[in-house]
């Protein structure tokens, strides 16, 4: 910090900023993508992209990965990431009970 004395009685305080990291503005992101497993009724928080694999499955298609790299990239932000899975494959989202309320406290939380 540099410290100069313009005139009598000013002073001028200079502080580099450049360094520090910006504090959290409070985004929320919502992704609606593909996905062959998971919830399809509400969007679900997402904190990391081990959460996302064990809620909705490994990606295997070009629509899915597309989804999930998109998840994985917005991650990286301070942003809050709300994940929707848009119905796709074989699986409805209603087959799991116990797997919709262990993603609806999630979400709540």
């Amino acid at each position: 910090m540099s410290r100069t004395i313009e005139s009598a009685g000013v002073e001028v305080r200079e502080r580099d900023i450049s360094l520090y990291q910006q504090a959290p503005a409070g985004t929320n992101i919502a992704i609606f993508g593909f996905a062959n497993q998971g919830p399809t009724d509400e969007p679900i928080q997402i904190t990391t992209i081990t959460e996302y694999q064990e809620v909705f499955g490994l990606p295997s298609s070009a629509a899915e990965r597309y989804a999930y790299q998109t998840v994985g990239e917005v991650l990286n932000t301070d942003a809050r990431v709300l994940v929707t899975r848009l119905p796709y494959g074989s699986g409805d989202g209603v087959g799991n009970p116990g797997l919709l309320l262990a993603c609806r406290s999630r979400a709540r939380s």
